[in-house]
């Protein structure tokens, strides 16, 4: 997977493209982790609408929230707004929100639009 990151005034964000496996997961985090201008609690704007879900599984689903769990300090209180108008990652990621939300300390919401995203997110 490539990620994509970027300064706002306001927020981070991340491009993400191509087809997710486990280890992109803790390359994630690493990346965000190091990247200039992020801190934990700093709001993050995910960018899934070029991310290929189509070979993923209800275990890669698993580890992605085994992962997000192992590295929450990371985000620490972050507002964490992904968005993609398409159905099967849509699908993916509430089943993950559903399941981090309970686990870690940022907010998460999945939205259909990068408008909605930015809505939230800077609200």
């Amino acid at each position: 997977m490539d990620f994509n990151f970027s300064n706002s005034d306001n927020f981070v964000e991340v491009i993400d493209a191509g087809r997710p496996e486990t280890r992109d997961y803790h390359r994630f985090f690493d990346l965000l982790r190091s990247f200039a201008g992020w801190v934990p609690g700093r709001n993050l704007l995910i960018d899934d609408t070029k991310l290929d879900a189509s070979c993923m599984t209800g275990q890669d689903i698993r580890d992605a929230i085994f992962v997000t769990e192992q590295r929450s300090a990371v985000f620490g209180e972050s507002k964490v707004a992904i968005y993609t108008p398409n159905d099967l990652e849509f699908g993916f990621n509430r089943m993950w929100q559903s399941w981090v939300d309970e686990i870690i300390d940022a907010d998460t919401r999945v939205c259909r639009s990068r408008d909605d995203a930015l809505g939230w997110l800077t609200a």
